[in-house]
C-alpha cells in the first residue's frame, strides 16, 4: 500500500512539475531596457542578431525568416548573422547554449527579445512591431 501511495505521489508531482515546466515554453520575454542589461552591437536603430551555424538544419531554415523580415522592414532593421561555430567568442559574448538563437537589441544595444530555436517570421513580425519596428 505504501509503494502505491507513493508512486501515485511521485506521478503527480511529475505531472505537476511538467506542466508548470510546459507553462513557460513558447513563452518569450520582451525585456525592457534596464542599467543592468549587457549592451550589444547597434547601428542607432533595432538590430535583429542571428546566431547559429552554416550547415545546421534549423539555421538554414532562419535564412528566409531573414530575407522576409529585410524585405518587410528594410532599412528600419539592422539584420546580423553570427556564425558560432567560426567565431565561438560570439557564443560566449551572446551566452548562447542552443543554435539557432535569435536577439534583437533597440537602438542604444540593450537587449529587448530572446528566442533560441528556429523563430516563425510571423512570431518575428509581431515581436518587432510589438517593439516598434516600422514597416518600409
Amino acid at each position: 500500500m505504501k509503494k502505491k501511495t507513493l508512486m501515485t505521489l511521485l506521478v503527480i508531482a511529475f505531472a505537476v512539475g511538467a506542466a508548470l515546466i510546459l507553462e513557460g515554453v513558447g513563452e518569450d520575454v520582451v525585456k525592457s531596457a534596464d542599467s543592468s542589461s549587457p549592451v550589444y552591437e547597434a547601428n542607432g536603430k533595432f538590430t535583429f542578431l542571428e546566431l547559429g551555424s552554416v550547415g545546421c538544419k534549423p539555421c538554414e531554415a532562419m535564412k528566409a525568416v531573414m530575407a522576409q523580415a529585410r524585405e518587410t522592414f528594410g532599412d528600419n532593421l539592422e539584420i546580423i548573422f553570427h556564425d558560432v561555430k567560426k567565431d565561438p567568442k560570439k557564443a560566449a559574448f551572446y551566452k548562447i547554449s542552443l543554435i539557432p538563437t535569435q536577439i534583437i537589441v533597440d537602438q542604444q544595444g540593450v537587449e529587448r527579445y530572446r528566442h533560441e530555436g528556429y523563430l516563425y517570421y510571423e512570431m518575428l513580425e509581431e515581436v518587432l512591431v510589438g517593439l516598434g519596428v516600422e514597416k518600409q
